[in-house]
């Protein structure tokens, strides 16, 4: 015997049952409604036995009793696969199930193959089939099926490991709908990471490439320059037809006398590289002396920044811890940087940093705090959220009360009122 009360007056109520039940008990035997004497009628109740059940528990009794699947009056409250075989009494629809694709369970609308949901949604949709597709396609696919929004099919293996669910029960329980798991469902499907690979097509092109012989290499670096001839000028060869004329006429040698022209053409080449050399080095000194130029006038710059003093390596280390704070929130002036050493500047930005995790994670924690809060009202309730609904290609839970529907978003957070005939979602307001 059980009375579902809540935890607030817990306390104290098994008393008030035991004396409720014996004084009951007492005035039935006084007014002769009772064919046993009142010791015997106190026998037949089990008083160490009564007790309170919080209403947690009971919504947890029924979420597990809405977890079924029916088929020829047998009930199984475990989750299984599509083993292939099509219920013709249910709705013809695909509900997705935790990823494998299941007949719904919802009982057909009258002349229609589909449920109210599953039919408003073929409506709705260009292919003419519900969002998660028909069960006579997925049964065409097995555990390769793909829905029409593109998500293929989870093994079962895959969800057994997920849920935790025991693969014997599983078994007998598939066993007492008279149905088998198929085999390709127990094989757990693995995910590669990283690149994948290339394909067979494009391999045959590289090992054509490398099999190809007698290719030139190209070589690296920048080509090397083409030596240039030596370009005689015209006075170059008026000289070298004087010398010839004066060789035959005075009977000197040509190679001596080439010579001489060529020790004259050395010499002028050495006066123009010399001159190039004295214009070069004019260039270089007057550059050098525009960088401590430029180099003066920073530091004269730098200098009326820091009072006069050329900014070392500890000045430009704090300007970069300023830029940090900065960055993050923390402000430190001028003032304090000049007062302030490099470990101090640390520690302040260490603690800004924490008092900023802190902060986190206390609004994280309130965000979870209010989700538990949420879930703990909903559960309380006796709500079940595992009936979903898209609209406008927005999936969201939906749970029936007072004869509405009311929209929640996957948070559990309430959205508004779903209207059946233009399927769309109402504004309401909830307390």
């Amino acid at each position: 015997m059980y009375m579902t009360l809540s935890t607030s007056v817990e306390r104290g109520l098994r008393e008030c049952m035991v004396d409720f039940g014996s004084n009951l008990i007492g005035e039935l035997c006084r007014l002769d409604a009772l064919s046993v004497s009142e010791e015997e009628a106190r026998g037949l109740i089990d008083w160490v036995g009564l007790g309170v059940v919080s209403k947690r528990s009971v919504a947890s009794r029924s979420r597990e009793a809405g977890k079924r699947v029916v088929s020829s009056g047998s009930v199984v409250s475990v989750v299984l696969p599509f083993c292939g075989e099509i219920m013709k009494d249910n709705c013809l629809g695909v509900r997705y199930n935790h990823g494998l694709h299941t007949q719904c369970r919802k009982s057909k609308v009258v002349g229609n193959r589909y449920c109210n949901i599953c039919m408003r949604q073929a409506e709705n949709n260009a292919s003419g089939v519900p969002n998660y597709g028909d069960i006579e396609d997925r049964a065409k696919f097995g555990v390769n099926y793909i829905d029409p929004k593109g998500r293929m099919s989870i093994p079962y293996a895959n969800v057994v490991d997920k849920l935790g669910i025991k693969m014997s029960v599983a078994v007998a329980a598939a066993s007492s709908l008279g149905w088998s798991i198929p085999a390709e469902q127990l094989i757990k499907r693995v995910r590669k990471r990283g690149r994948p690979a290339k394909s067979a097509a494009v391999s045959d092109t590289d090992s054509e490439v490398s099999n190809v012989e007698n290719v030139p290499k190209k070589r690296r670096g920048r080509p090397a320059k083409a030596k240039k001839s030596k370009v005689v000028s015209q006075d170059d060869q008026i000289a070298l037809l004087v010398a010839e004329a004066y060789a035959e006429t005075t009977g000197e040698s040509k190679i001596s006398v080439t010579k001489k022209t060529e020790e004259k053409a050395a010499e002028k080449t050495e006066e123009k590289t010399e001159e190039k050399a004295a214009e070069k080095a004019e260039e270089k000194t007057e550059e050098k002396t525009e960088e401590k130029t430029e180099e003066k006038t920073e530091e004269k710059t730098e200098g009326k920044m820091i009072g006069k003093k050329k900014p070392n390596k500890r000045y430009l280390k704090k300007k970069d811890l300023q830029k940090e704070a900065f960055d993050m929130g923390l402000e430190i002036s001028d003032e304090e940087l000049n007062d302030l050493k490099i470990g101090e500047m640390r520690k302040r930005i260490q603690g800004y940093k924490k008092n900023i995790k802190m902060e986190a994670n206390k609004i994280i924690e309130e965000k979870e705090e209010l989700i538990e809060d949420i879930i703990e009202e909903v559960e309380d309730d006796g709500i079940e959220l595992s009936e979903t609904i898209t609209v406008d290609d927005v999936e969201y839970y939906i749970i029936e009360q007072d004869g509405q529907k009311i929209v929640l978003s996957m948070d559990g957070e309430p959205v508004g009122v779903y209207d059946d005939e233009s399927d769309t979602i109402q504004e309401a307001e909830f307390e």
